[in-house]
């Protein structure tokens, strides 16, 4: 029986992210490879990214601050310091058998996402190239917990975006975001913070465009005034 995953909804009506991350083998010992997908049901959008990053995780921790997820899946065998971090991250931490990240699997769900009628046109099959198999792991893990929530319906080819696609607005690393309390607070929610002063909104659309906006192309503008300030 499918199920609707009430840590799919935020008080404030913001995007709740549900985020996929897997982990390989660096290009040095002491780096990790990681894949990242994080579906919101609310719109069907899908941001996908890989990476190298370092013990610190800094680069995986970026991302988790621009795209605060609301629950994360990772595989049992999840490294002790990316396990770690998220623990340290207000949301649920849902560890899944290794076997659930099988490249083989993965593949076959996401390309029948992109398939029409068996078949997959030449932009779907572009982007379906465009993943890396970390990457594509992680879709095609989100695909099937999409679907056992009652959500496929949300689901769309044309709502797939790259993190690093959004390169031309300017990506503040964690601390900085975290420090200037410009998404979150020390608590996790959203009160006190830069988004708070700016969000006017009465509708749960209007608050997710909002929340865009301040973490796109507005939000070098407001940093800077807070700078001047």
């Amino acid at each position: 029986m499918s199920h609707v995953n009430p840590l799919l909804c935020t008080e404030e009506g913001l995007a709740a992210y549900i985020l996929c991350t897997t982990e390989g083998q660096g290009s040095t010992p002491d780096s990790l490879t990681i894949g990242m997908a994080a579906f919101d049901p609310s719109t069907g959008e899908m941001i996908y990214d890989m990476f190298e990053d370092g013990a610190n995780r800094n680069e995986l921790e970026r991302r988790l601050e621009h795209l605060n997820p609301t629950e994360v899946i990772v595989a049992e065998s999840v490294s002790a310091n990316t396990h770690k971090l998220l623990q340290h991250r207000f949301m649920f931490i849902r560890r899944q058998p290794n076997e659930v990240f099988d490249f083989t699997s993965c593949l076959v769900k996401v390309a029948a996402l992109f398939s029409s009628e068996g078949t997959i046109g030449s932009s779907n099959f572009q982007k379906l190239a465009d993943f890396a198999p970390t990457t594509l792991c992680c879709v095609g893990v989100l695909l099937h917990y999409v679907k056992e929530c009652g959500l496929e319906s949300s689901l769309r080819p044309e709502g797939f975006h790259k993190f690093t696609d959004r390169a031309e607005y300017l990506q503040l690393d964690a601390a900085v975001l975290r420090n200037l309390s410009v998404f979150s607070s020390t608590d996790g929610s959203t009160k006190k913070t830069l988004y708070s002063v700016l969000d006017h909104t009465h509708t749960k659309f209007g608050a997710r465009q909002v929340y865009r906006n301040a973490k796109m192309q507005f939000l070098q503008r407001f940093i800077i005034s807070l700078a001047i300030d």
